[in-house]
């Protein structure tokens, strides 16, 4: 690609939307791989050669530094579940999300974090921490949940 990411142009803001109270952002897959709905990850910004930030998804990992937690949400839009890499997808930070993936079981009321080395959502108890970036308000069904996303800067303890 040559640093040059398709359909973005510098003098264009990337896209953000509001919606009853949930707020998403238009990101790049720069992965390497697939990201599937409900992956949670760290929000990252990458400078192409024409020198514009442009969002991109980091994977979670234990850091002191405060970063924000997106959700990938592409099916929310009604487009495909999954985000190939090298191609624009939409990732969710505030708000209702009715998908995040989990690592393992989470009561309805807990707290989730992202889960170090992972694209999934542990349990944060049932106070809210530095690692906090949602509440459960479901119970976990075949590996995920519902949930309020925060949109705050969190740390992975």
């Amino acid at each position: 690609m040559n640093g040059e990411i398709p359909g973005y142009a510098s003098n264009k803001v990337h896209a953000h939307l509001w919606s009853e109270g949930r707020h998403f952002i238009k990101f790049w897959n720069d992965l390497g791989a697939t990201a599937n709905d409900g992956d949670v990850y760290f929000l990252d910004w990458v400078k192409p050669s024409d020198s514009t930030n442009v969002p991109t998804l980091a994977a979670c990992a234990t850091s002191a530094v405060l970063r924000q937690v997106a959700v990938v949400a592409n099916a929310e839009f009604g487009d495909a579940a999954t985000v190939a890499d090298d191609t624009w997808g939409w990732a969710q930070l505030e708000g209702y999300c009715r998908k995040v993936k989990v690592a393992a079981t989470i009561a309805i009321g807990d707290f989730v974090q992202g889960a170090n080395a992972s694209q999934e959502a542990a349990d944060d108890g049932t106070t809210q921490t530095a690692d906090s970036f949602g509440i459960a308000v479901t119970a976990v069904a075949s590996n995920y949940c519902e949930a309020i996303l925060f949109g705050n800067y969190v740390s992975i303890g």
